[in-house]
């Protein structure tokens, strides 16, 4: 098991940073690949999803991310934020 976690977030493509910008997320996977430009996130079963990104970032519900890290548990960031599922993460995903 691995973690994304979505950060660098704004609430438009062309929001201007002058910071960090909003935390984001937290998706939990079991691996992650690339397959001709796109990335994909994995569950233990074989199904994945592809991450859908908007003009170099990554949608999710309201917001946009910039970057993602992957983590390999969750210790590194703040106990109170919760985890996505996949099928959760893509529904946000694709709300845009």
């Amino acid at each position: 098991m691995m973690y994304l976690h979505f950060f660098h977030g704004r609430k438009t493509i062309d929001e201007e940073m002058n910071d960090w910008g909003e935390d984001g997320p937290i998706i939990e996977t079991d691996f992650v690949s690339w397959t001709y430009g796109s990335l994909k996130l994995h569950d233990k079963d074989g199904d994945f999803i592809f991450v859908r990104e908007t003009n170099g970032l990554i949608p999710i519900g309201n917001m946009y991310y910039g970057d993602f890290e992957i983590l390999p548990d969750t210790d590194e960031i703040a106990g109170h934020k919760p985890v996505l599922s996949l099928k959760a993460f893509e529904q946000l995903n694709c709300k845009q």
